[in-house]
């Protein structure tokens, strides 16, 4: 395991601590400790003026949108087995709630709240329902007896709400200063946007109010990194991956460099899974990912690109090959405080001059989809048709484009690239986005002969994470994976305040935008709102470039059963993590 020391594999603080950190926290730690200190009833839920509605349904069978490849594998299934995964590495951070992203609890852990992974509504999970007396105030019931896992300390004790509002005021940041952690290690906190208290109303209810009105505040619970806890979890700390405790249907049993394994837990509130065990192991390259998977090594492969995509065609022509519409955000993001890129006319004309879908096709075929300010699958945001007509995305008028671009930057006295250069530093292990800055860097010294561009891989996951939420970097290499809120997502990336601003980019008019349409409690006004916001970003600000929305897709073995509940563009928070509701056939 990497030495490099990470916000996401700290290790233990003592409770005393804790909890003297949680005395100074508005809103934080102490809220969590004052059991019973509402004695009043909530109010009935609210309807037409709630941002949210109250909500206990649970995900139906559907027909799927046009245009996707979901096949469904009849027959029945048989208890056991093992789910095997080919990766390049093992997981490499621990705490989801300030790490980069949550390997380890997709496979072992529960949110609270999960978006329908093709329309991103609210879809119950560790919380069954919730009320919204107010647009400041959500009443969330805890579902009864989930246990946690068989893990010492806890040793399968119940998941409480005081667990559920430690959760809720650490994910927010509250519990930074206790912790020892400062407040931009929180990733996630901007989707707590606006949380002013969380009280523990009864033994399975909390409140949550708020300073103002939040039109998405629930979605933010949705994050796929806000993975719930045991409040001791701090204490015990995250450098053993073996000592971390969840709620999910698989336990870790096992973590070495070649290989985490998960092992099924029958006390789980979902059920008993059909799979008896997940296993990720580590294979050296990409293309022994892909010889593994045609082999029958491996269960899934997860990310095909389109040479792979031939290759396993040819070669296993009974695998079954998934796709969908995706919603991810691949992106290089500049640190606008950086030398030349403070400019705004420099990056854009940087992004007048790139060919964008040259470099999604490159990557991901016709199945790209595009993006240009927030992702596309927002009803409030740009589609991919009207992205692929703007300026850098419209292949027709890509002479003129690059000719503005040219102009643009001699008039913000860098003629020709002259004096404009920055190292790209690209996320571990991740080929699309290398691809992306050596294509970036192909491109712009084409046009700009005097422009300097380096792209330096990153050591690990693990260091690029560091300074990546540290803002230590001129231009960095990434993809975003989205919250299903279009206000709470712009806001964590955009807002000089967001959690997830690690350009730096600061702009007044660009918050108070944002600040309006995070108080919208109605979907069009906030589509007006960020509408205007979007043309501004685009056309005057340009804090990031936008490349592409890869697809969801994978090849699977043909007797996997119910692989279709890990698809669709929200399908980050099912991918992997509902390998508990599929089994084998046969």
């Amino acid at each position: 395991m990497s030495t490099v020391s990470s916000y996401s594999s700290h290790g233990r603080v003592s409770r005393r601590r804790l909890l003297r950190g949680a005395v100074v926290t508005v809103g934080g730690l102490a809220g969590a400790a004052m059991v019973g200190c509402s004695s009043s009833a909530p109010k009935p839920a609210a309807t037409a003026a709630a941002p949210q509605a109250a909500g206990t349904s649970a995900p139906v069978a559907r027909k799927y949108p046009p245009g996707q490849k979901i096949p469904i594998v009849a027959g029945k299934i048989k208890d056991g087995g093992t789910f095997t995964e080919g990766a390049t590495t093992v997981s490499s951070e621990f705490d989801s709630h300030t790490g980069l992203t949550s390997h380890v609890q997709r496979n072992s852990g529960d949110l609270a709240l999960l978006p329908d992974q093709w329309t991103g509504e609210l879809v119950p999970s560790l919380v069954e329902s919730w009320e919204v007396p107010d647009p400041t105030t959500f009443i969330l019931k805890l579902r009864d007896n989930v246990a946690l896992h068989d893990i010492p300390p806890w040793n399968g004790r119940i998941f409480n709400v005081e667990d559920l509002a430690f959760n809720f005021n650490r994910i927010a940041g509250n519990t930074a200063e206790a912790e020892g952690l400062p407040k931009a290690a929180f990733q996630r906190a901007a989707t707590m946007n606006g949380l002013k208290s969380v009280e523990i109303v009864d033994k399975s209810r909390v409140k949550l109010t708020l300073n103002g009105p939040n039109g998405q505040f629930l979605s933010g619970l949705t994050d796929h990194r806000s993975f719930m806890i045991p409040k001791e979890q701090v204490q015990v700390g995250f450098k053993d991956p073996l000592k971390l405790a969840h709620t999910g249907q698989y336990t870790l049993t096992e973590f070495d460099r070649t290989k985490e394994v998960y092992t099924r837990f029958d006390k789980s509130w979902r059920g008993k899974p059909h799979i008896d065990t997940f296993k990720r192991i580590v294979i050296p390259d990409r293309a022994a990912i892909a010889a593994a998977f045609i082999s029958k090594q491996t269960t899934a492969l997860a990310g095909p690109t389109p040479t792979e995509q031939k290759t396993i065609a040819s070669a296993r022509p009974d695998a079954l090959y998934y796709e969908s519409s995706g919603y991810q955000w691949n992106n290089l993001r500049p640190n606008t405080k950086y030398g030349a890129l403070s400019d705004a006319r420099v990056r854009k004309a940087i992004s007048l001059s790139l060919n964008f879908p040259e470099m999604a096709e490159a990557n991901y075929g016709k199945a790209a989809s595009y993006w240009g300010v927030i992702g596309n699958p927002y009803p409030e945001a740009w589609t991919s048709e009207k992205v692929l007509t703007l300026p850098g995305y419209n292949v027709s008028t890509k002479d003129k484009d690059i000719a503005e671009g040219v102009k643009m930057m001699t008039a913000s006295g860098h003629a020709g690239g002259e004096g404009v250069a920055y190292e790209i530093l690209v996320s571990f292990g991740s080929i699309p986005y290398r691809e992306n800055s050596l294509r970036m860097q192909a491109q712009l010294q084409k046009i700009f002969p005097k422009i300097k561009i380096i792209v330096k891989p990153a050591a690990d996951a693990v260091s690029f994470s560091k300074l990546q939420s540290g803002k230590d970097f001129q231009v960095i290499a990434y993809t975003v994976g989205a919250n299903s809120a279009a206000s709470l997502e712009a806001y964590t990336h955009y807002h000089t305040k967001g959690s997830r601003n690690y350009g730096s980019f600061s702009n007044a008019e660009c918050d108070a935008l944002l600040e309006k349409s995070v108080a919208a409690i109605k979907t069009e006004e906030r589509k007006q709102i960020l509408e205007t916001w979007q043309t501004k970003v685009f056309e005057e600000w340009m804090p990031i470039w936008a490349f592409a929305h890869p697809p969801v897709n994978a090849f699977v073995q043909p007797n996997l059963q119910g692989f279709e509940v890990g698809m669709g563009p929200w399908s980050e928070w099912w991918e992997y993590y509902r390998i508990g509701d599929m089994g084998f056939i046969g």
